[in-house]
């Protein structure tokens, strides 16, 4: 929900004899090339004097403006296609007032617009983003309620009737409906014909099985968090 400063040590050069940041920071955070995350604040000071690009940081705060003005910069690229404007995640309904926002002005300048989105948001935010939408790629992960609640951390109920409330209330919307197939979780035939068999003789919608992937892990170790549903195999 804020930037927040990642130490990659396979990039620091610390055991070399460098010391540039060495007392660099304010609040204690950062000391013998280990990074305190819980005291970070991600102020970026010590990121200016890092030689070996092992400090960074993920996200930035920014207004409705400076997107939207970014995106016209780059219309050459997509004035001509179904390019646009698609708020990503994570999940981008965590920040809905500032998604919402940024969904109203690329639609007052007549920017194609796209979400992706878990559904596990207030139906009402989900309706009012639905108006500024013209395609919407939503995940469902399982049908099954109690092993949903077990292994993603929440029941699949809102996330179902969002659902069901798109294409009741948004008929000409578009939904792709994605399913990442994670192995000993969804990969079962059954569990995979139970989605299919919720949208049965729905219309306007594409359906999708993703790969399952490990891409965020390293994120997650650089940021001093694990992974929880890392457990899962790849292959």
């Amino acid at each position: 929900m804020r930037p927040e400063v990642y130490l990659d040590e396979r990039k620091c050069i610390w055991n070399k004899g460098c010391r540039l940041c060495d007392g660099i920071c304010s609040c204690h955070a950062l000391s013998g090339a280990q990074l305190d995350h819980e005291k970070c604040i991600a102020c970026g000071d010590c990121l200016s004097v890092c030689p070996s690009g092992a400090l960074g940081i993920y996200g930035r705060t920014v207004g409705v403006n400076n997107v939207i003005d970014r995106i016209e910069r780059e219309s050459v690229f997509y004035a001509h296609g179904e390019g646009g404007l698609t708020l990503s995640g994570g999940e981008p309904f965590c920040q809905a007032e500032f998604a919402l926002a940024l969904l109203k002005e690329a639609k007052r300048r007549h920017i194609h617009t796209a979400v992706e989105t878990c559904g596990y948001c207030g139906t009402d935010i989900l309706r009012e983003a639905a108006r500024y939408l013209d395609y919407i790629l939503y995940d469902v992960k399982s049908m099954d309620e109690e092993r949903h609640l077990r292994v993603i951390g929440a029941d699949n109920r809102l996330i179902l009737d969002n659902l069901d409330m798109l294409f009741c209330e948004f008929p000409r919307l578009h939904k792709h409906v994605r399913t990442p197939v994670i192995p000993g979780f969804n990969d079962a035939k059954e569990d995979i014909q139970a989605i299919r068999d919720f949208l049965n003789g729905r219309q306007n919608y594409t359906y999708e099985l993703l790969p399952y992937h490990r891409f965020g892990e390293r994120k997650y170790e650089l940021l001093g968090r694990k992974g929880e549903c890392y457990g899962f195999s790849a292959g």
